[in-house]
Order: C-alpha cells, then structure tokens, then sequence
C-alpha cells in the first residue's frame, strides 16, 4: 500500500492511524479532572444505582459552547470537592453514539442534570447560556436543599436555617464528638452558610448552623446587626470570641479552620457514611494520548470528500435527530423538510440511494414521532437496504488537529453547501423553476435542522439569528443561495476567528483562500462573486469517493465550525 510514497510520510500516516483512533469519550475532560467521566459502560451502576446524589453535565466534544464551559465546570467541581460523599459530578460525551442510551432525549447542550436521592429520574438544571461558577454553585445548593428536606440521607450536615430560640440549651442537644457549636448569621437569600457548612462538615469536633436574619431572639442573644456574622460557642453555651475579617467563603472558612487548629482539633476528620464512589470508565484517554494528536500538523487537498458527507449525515440522523425527546409539531416538520432535501439532493454515490428517499417517505406520513422511534426506523431501513454507507469512521477533510476540533460542524457545513449547489444543478438558473420547490428550501432545511436538532446550544442560537438578520427565506435563485451560504459562513469564521475553539492548525480565515482559488478576489480586496461561485460550484460538485487521506500538503484553511 505504501512501496511508493515517501517513508516519511507513511511514518505520519500510521501515527495518525494508531494514536488517534476513535477516541472521543473523554476529550473535553480526563482522568486529571476531579470529574467522574461517565459512559454506557458506568452510567447505570454509578447514576442510576446512586447512593449519594449526582450532578452530571451532557456533553459534545465538538461544541465550542461546550469547550468553552468545560474549564468553568471543572474549576466548579474542583470547587466542591469536599461535598464529595454528598454529591458527586461526572460528565458524558454525548457525541459518541456508544452513549446515546444516558444521552437520550437530553438536548441542546451543554446540558446539566441533578440525580436526586429521593427521585428516581434526573432533572434537568435550567442555566443560561454563559453560566458561571458561582450560578451552578447555587443551582446545586438549591437542589441539595431540597433533596435535604426528603430526609433521605442522615448522614448528611444540616443545610436547612436554624429555627431555635435564645433559650436553647446546647449541652443537652449536641451530639456527644461535637466540641463547638459555630453559627453562621447570614440573609435569607444568601448561600454562605450552606457552602461554609458543606465545606466543614467532615470536621466532627464541631458543628455549624445557619442562622437567617428572621430569627430575631438569636440576634439579639449574640449581639449579632451586621451580616455575615459567625458566632462560637462551647459545649456550655460560652461565646468564644473569634474574629471575623474576611466575609467570604474562604475566608470564613479559614477562620474556622484556624480556630480549630488552635484547639488542637485540625486533625479531627470523620469519614462519611456513603465513601466517595470511584468510577472505573472503558474509554478513559490519558491526558498525554488527548494532547498527543494536536501536534500532529497535517492537511489535506482542498476537496470534497464522500466520506465526511456521509459521516456527517449519519451522526445527525443518529446523533442528532435520535437524541430528541419528543417532536413537537414543529420539529417533526422541519425534520420532514430536511428528509425531502437530503432525498433529493443529497449525493449517496455508491450506497443505496432509496435509504433516504424510504425514510422520508415514513416519517412524512408520521403524526407523532419521538427520537427513539426515529433511531429504530433509521436502523430498520439501514438493515434492509444494506450498504447504504460507505465503510468509513474517520473524518477526511474534516479532520481536526486534536478530536474536539472540527469534526461533525465541518461535516454539517460541507454537508448544505453540497445541498446548495447539487439544487441549483438540478433546476438550472431560472428563478422559482416550475415543479419544484424555491431555492430557500434548502436554507429553510439547514435553519430548520439548526434551529432544532443542532446540539450547541449557542451555536445554533447565533446561527439562527444571522440567518433571520440575512432574510434567509427571501433567497429565490438557485445561485444566489450558494453565495447566501458561503457568505453566512465566512460571518461565522470571521466572529471565531481566534476562538478558543479555533484550531490552531486550521485558523478560520475567509475562504476561498488565495492558493486555492487566486481569481477570486479583486487584487488583495474585494470579492470576485462570478469567480467565487464558479470555484463553490466547482468544488461542491466534484467528490472524491475514496475515503482514504491524502498526503500533507500545507495548513491551509479547510472549512469551519459553525460553532
């Protein structure tokens, strides 16, 4: 296979073969993280048969929103490392199909889930898009006051206000390891004392209450007017005077600790009575082996490849659309549209090409749909018609230096600028062509699809913006719908350019670049639109069946994600 290519060059080809592979679970997150990684090998046992409750972000690896939150999530879980034996957190990488049992009906994302102790199913968090540390901090604690009051895990600190009285005798109502009774005055609405008590609570010489700013007999008992305040008492009820600097988290709880390494009692760590679960994944990547292939510097011909259409559509039949709880009626039209579209233009060169006709033709005549059954009448008909696809897991053109680059939004791309032009071949230039649908049929399917089934939630949030801003629906001539697409795609390459999702290796420029078509541009400004349409026609038109690579040629741009 390689007797006449450079030694070199197959050297950097069986690298990529071996290293890489198709390992996707982890890639956002790795055993380095304080972070259970989750998959269909370890869901049921760690989550569904939980002891302690569980707070779990869905995931895909290719969603810039998503690489953008994963460094907020880890310094998140990071920070509540102590809580540990009360709430674990894990993450699952939704793109693999592998996961797509956990992963059901779980959309857009980044999505995050709390696994009560008291309720048997999870329950989606509702955050918005740009969430910090602090906000999914305080959405847990809201969750853990809740589950606290089921009264389902003794073992647990207690999270909820303090309701006695001045007249309290605390000898008689501490428990017998506990040396010092510590409260906390706070507001009402405040998450000081909660995080403060979580934080502590594995310390058994004492114990922390909080105290809100309606019980007036204790405020008055302790002198307390200024919030926060942090009051100790021994076991007779004498105030130990303590001095309070720092109102924060940390401080409060340094002074504390402090405190208590006064009183020799530092070392006095109780071990909780549900230990920490360590959850063993099958697909766990070693941070050397994620990082290993983004120094792989690669590229490939500029080309259109069959085997990133084909990757692309299936992951949104499967992956995508699959993953959908239940379809509203405008979801379930839309996907009817994006169904017509693919069996009418998209190119199935060597595979079955009623698969998509047959599947549009079922789920046109559907009045009710869920993404369940949608998966079992996709599988029923790949079986039935098979080969629909060609034999191929990796991407091609698509491939990004590192597996969280690039990938299915590459693919999702290429996939509607093929649409675009396959449409404006079949129908020629004439403007709404008799017997056939408007050129914004292809565009209402790619807005449809995004606007719905799209997993990022941000970055479909963008795009459907842009597209209204564009009058996307008011694109009547096959031509004019092409440029409408690469001009909505270079909007985008332009707002991530020097992104943090961007990939190093293949920065988002506005394309067609020079090397690749030098008549496209009039000197060094302006566009050339007859020329660049002529190079998209060229070029979206012209597949490349083979699903092997080609050989390195250059960095040069290769199309972007959408997000």
């Amino acid at each position: 296979m390689f007797k006449n290519l450079n030694p070199f060059f197959v050297l950097i080809i069986v690298c990529v073969i071996i290293v890489e592979g198709d390992k996707e679970s982890a890639i956002l997150y790795d055993a380095s993280d304080p972070i259970v990684i989750l998959d269909y090998t370890n869901f049921e046992t760690a989550v569904n048969n939980r002891s302690t409750a569980w707070f779990v972000e869905y995931y895909f690896h290719w969603c810039g929103h998503c690489q953008r939150f994963a460094p907020t999530f880890k310094s998140f879980s990071s920070n509540i490392n102590d809580w540990s034996d009360i709430v674990q957190v894990g993450v699952i990488n939704c793109a693999d199909e592998k996961n797509s049992d956990p992963c059901n009906g779980v959309r857009p994302v980044p999505a995050i889930k709390y696994f009560s102790l008291s309720e048997e199913t999870g329950k989606k968090i509702n955050m918005s898009s740009h969430s910090t540390e602090v906000e999914i901090r305080q959405r847990l604690i809201d969750e853990l006051h809740k589950d606290h009051q089921s009264g389902q895990r003794s073992y647990w600190p207690d999270i909820a206000p303090y309701s006695g009285d001045a007249s309290e005798d605390w000898e008689e109502v501490l428990p017998p390891p506990v040396n010092y009774q510590l409260f906390l005055f706070e507001g009402n609405d405040s998450y000081l004392g909660t995080e403060v008590i979580l934080d502590l609570h594995k310390m058994t010489s004492l114990q922390i209450r909080r105290v809100t700013n309606d019980n007036e007999p204790l405020q008055r008992k302790y002198d307390v007017t200024t919030f926060p305040a942090l009051v100790v008492l021994d076991r007779a009820g004498r105030v130990i005077p303590v001095e309070l600097l720092d109102s924060t988290r940390e401080g409060i709880t340094k002074v504390i600790k402090d405190f208590m390494r006064s009183q020799g009692l530092i070392s006095a760590l109780g071990q909780p009575t549900d230990p920490k679960i360590q959850v063993q994944s099958n697909n766990e990547v070693s941070p050397a082996e994620s990082k290993h292939s983004e120094s792989i510097k690669k590229s490939f011909q500029d080309g259109l490849y069959q085997a990133d259409l084909e990757r692309a559509l299936k992951y949104s039949l499967i992956q995508e659309i699959s993953l959908t709880d239940e379809f509203t009626n405008d979801k379930l039209q839309a996907l009817t549209i994006y169904l017509e579209v693919l069996a009418n233009y998209f190119p199935l060169r060597k595979g079955n090409s009623e698969f998509l006709i047959r599947l549009h033709e079922i789920v046109a005549n559907e009045t009710s749909l869920t993404g369940e059954i949608f998966k079992n009448i996709v599988t029923k008909l790949q079986q039935e018609l098979s080969p629909v696809f060609m034999e191929h897991r990796e991407w091609t053109g698509c491939k990004g230096s590192a597996p969280r680059f690039r990938g299915f939004p590459c693919g999702l791309w290429t996939l509607f600028h093929t649409l675009t032009v396959s449409y404006a071949k079949d129908v020629g230039d004439e403007a709404n062509p008799s017997g056939v649908e408007s050129p914004s049929i292809i565009l209402g399917a790619m807005y449809g699809y995004i606007k719905n089934f799209f997993g990022c939630s941000d970055c479909a949030s963008h795009f459907v913006d842009m597209a209204n801003r564009r009058n996307y629906s008011a694109v009547m001539i096959p031509d004019d719908a092409i440029l409408w697409l690469w001009e909505a795609h270079n909007e985008v390459n332009q707002r991530l350019s020097s992104d943090y999702t961007e990939d190093p290796v293949y920065p988002k420029i506005q394309y067609p670049s020079w090397k690749h078509c030098n008549t496209c541009r009039h000197g060094n400004t302006s566009w050339n639109l007859q020329e660049v349409l002529h190079y998209l026609k060229n070029k979206y038109s012209r597949i490349i069946l083979s699903n092997q690579p080609v050989l390195p040629e250059s960095n040069e741009f290769k199309f972007q994600a959408l997000d």
